[in-house]
């Protein structure tokens, strides 16, 4: 009696800390509001990053830190962050409104890749359903699946059972259907690999190191994909097709490492 006392204890008081976190984490959220809206730009800006420090992953949180880097004038960590919020949310527009925006004021202009009709069909998907909202329907349809499995044990019982056959064999195709959409989608956001150059300006080179040849020079706000790391080095690969190595800590992944 004493250790179901205990949990339920623990339980209450999990309950209650967590709702003092969200609470605290609302209120954090609320002052970055107000300090953008009155022009304090700055403030802002480590309201926001503070939740980011505290691993809460919300595409509004990086959509609004983005706006902040945008009107403090540093269009790589604005890229950058609206890259992270479009991550999150596929389907955010005002963060993609914002991105396509920003590049086109960086000195490289990037034009967007190129998509046959199965990726097209598939980004289109990406924006209209959000990974949270895919998770939701999981579990909603998981507790369908149980619901009429329940239903057939206790009222089916040594009868037919055609009608709650069919609908848990609906329930179930759509289950693997949205679960294996959805496990593309959660692996996707793992395996981004996308990275912003952070500084003015960076050479890529043929190798690992300055004695290489020169291969391009980028700049801020560009957008590329990270092939490899080799101490402070890292191979990249521009949309161009071009390739090669810079310095690791010019840009700053888009997956975040917090």
């Amino acid at each position: 009696m004493m250790k179901t006392g205990n949990l339920l204890l623990t339980a209450i008081m999990m309950i209650l800390i967590g709702g003092l976190f969200a609470q605290d984490s609302e209120s954090t959220f609320n002052e970055g509001v107000k300090a953008y809206e009155a022009g304090d730009y700055q403030t802002a800006l480590e309201q926001f990053s503070s939740l980011v420090f505290k691993h809460i992953e919300n595409a509004d949180i990086y959509y609004n830190i983005g706006n902040c880097y945008y009107r403090l004038d540093d269009l790589g960590d604005a890229i950058l962050n609206y890259k992270r919020a479009l991550r999150i949310d596929p389907s955010h527009a005002r963060a993609q409104n914002s991105l396509n925006f920003a590049l086109t004021q960086i000195q490289d202009k990037q034009n967007p890749e190129q998509e046959d009709v199965v990726s097209g069909m598939l980004g289109k998907i990406n924006r209209l359903i959000s990974l949270n909202a895919l998770a939701i329907i999981v579990v909603a349809l998981l507790a369908v699946v149980v619901l009429i499995v329940v239903i057939m044990i206790v009222f089916y019982r040594g009868r037919e059972k055609s009608v709650p056959l069919f609908f848990f064999t609906i329930a179930m195709v759509l289950l693997i259907i949205v679960g294996i959409f959805g496990w593309a989608r959660w692996r996707h956001y793992q395996d981004n690999n996308e990275a912003v150059l952070l500084a003015d300006t960076a050479i890529g080179y043929s190798g690992p190191g300055q004695e290489y040849t020169r291969v391009f020079t980028i700049h801020e706000g560009h957008v590329f994909q990270i092939m490899k790391k080799e101490a402070e080095w890292s191979q990249i690969k521009l949309r161009n097709g071009l390739g090669g190595w810079v310095r690791s800590a010019a840009f700053d992944a888009v997956k975040s490492n917090r």
